[in-house]
């Protein structure tokens, strides 16, 4: 997860980047952030009563519950790396 402003500003770094022309630049925190964490973050910020249900997965549905981008071309080609917390956001 990355905050749409550092979706922008890499953007724009990237298309005014001559070392980027022609990559593959995955654009994100570089953080690992589980369901669960975003779950929780979004209950505590709105400061619900909610509760967490986890159902059985379904039929065909991969156990994937971490997302975490490869930032190191974004890094690399850009000189960039997001500041802006999943907290912050």
């Amino acid at each position: 997860m990355v905050y749409v402003g550092d979706v922008a500003e890499a953007c724009i770094l990237a298309g005014e980047s001559e070392a980027a022309e022609g990559k593959i630049i995955e654009i994100g925190s570089g953080e690992e952030v589980t369901v669960n964490d975003m779950a929780k973050l979004i209950i505590k910020l709105t400061n619900s009563n909610s509760t967490i249900n986890h159902i059985p997965m379904r039929r065909g549905e991969l156990p994937c519950t971490h997302i975490k981008a490869d930032i190191s071309a974004m890094r690399d080609f850009l000189v960039y790396v997001p500041h802006t917390s999943l907290e912050e956001a």
